[in-house]
């Protein structure tokens, strides 16, 4: 996310099962700096119903859902952080992390909720990772949600 991205400030959204805690340790690892000219914020949510109201103050929000959690715990995770998002007009860019991407949260939100579709579809920084396990690749993407279907728009980079 400060690479190609170039983000100076991020805020993640997760769950609060030890994988995910894992995973965004790792992630605040690689992405903070020790200038700190970097901003890393943390919000981990124990249950849907405890997404509120959201105003990011950061470039981007990441949605680091996954893991030991239901897919339907990661589902409405990802549909009230969209709608909390949509909801505060949120204008920075949007990161799906694969277990966001892949299974179609984005898309499902979408078709369910008009006020998330409407957000979506006009967002055009929109980010998400893809992993090719037989090659060894994973991508980044910048994407789209049109029409209630997820999109890749541009690949931006590939690491191996």
């Amino acid at each position: 996310m400060a690479g190609p991205l170039g983000f100076r400030s991020v805020h993640a959204l997760t769950n609060n099962t030890s994988i995910r805690a894992a995973l965004v340790g790792a992630i605040g690892a690689g992405y903070l700096d020790l200038e700190g000219t970097r901003r890393l914020q943390v919000t981990a949510f124990p249950t849907p119903e405890e997404v509120g109201p959201l105003a990011p103050k950061e470039e981007a929000v990441a949605l680091i859902f996954g893991s030991q959690a239901t897919p339907e715990v990661n589902y409405a995770l990802t549909k009230n952080a969209l709608m909390s998002l949509a909801q505060g007009n949120y204008g920075g860019a949007i990161f799906f992390h694969l277990r966001v991407w892949a299974p179609g949260f984005v898309a499902k939100a979408a078709q369910e909720d008009p006020e998330v579709a409407r957000y979506s579809a006009g967002k055009a920084n929109l980010y998400a990772l893809t992993a090719d396990l037989n090659a060894k690749v994973v991508r980044l993407w910048q994407v789209a949600v049109q029409d209630g279907k997820q999109a890749t728009v541009k690949e931006l980079n590939t690491r191996t």
